[in-house]
């Protein structure tokens, strides 16, 4: 074990962490949302990206810890090491988007509603 695999796991595991303490601090606000039947457009891309960024992290660690056990490379290892980084990637690529889209038009207040909204 090198100098640089001892630190891309602890910036890996520090970054795991900090995304894992995101969400659970913002699950109440989701929770909330949800039970109201609408939701805000950005922070739902926010979740998804936090949520892809978090599979990325958890497989990057996974991939670094088992290029340090064991050199080889086991087809099944990698099958699913790529099969996750990929999925990941793509809920990742998804959220930006609507990120940037939002930021460009400056639309930070679009909201979803799940469910009709009762009218007085």
């Amino acid at each position: 074990m090198t100098l640089n695999d001892v630190w891309l796991l602890l910036l890996y595991a520090v970054s795991e962490f900090c995304v894992v303490y995101m969400i659970i601090k913002f699950y109440p606000y989701f929770r909330e949302r949800f039970a109201a039947g609408a939701i805000n457009q950005f922070m739902l891309a926010m979740l998804g990206f936090m949520v892809a960024y978090g599979i990325k992290m958890a497989t990057a660690f996974l991939i670094r810890i088992s290029y340090i056990m064991q050199p080889g490379d086991s087809p099944i290892d990698h099958a699913l090491q790529t099969y996750t980084w990929t999925a990941a990637q793509c809920l990742t690529t998804a959220s930006l988007i609507i990120l940037a889209i939002l930021t460009h038009k400056k639309r930070f207040d679009v909201w979803f509603y799940l469910r009709r909204q009762d009218r007085k």
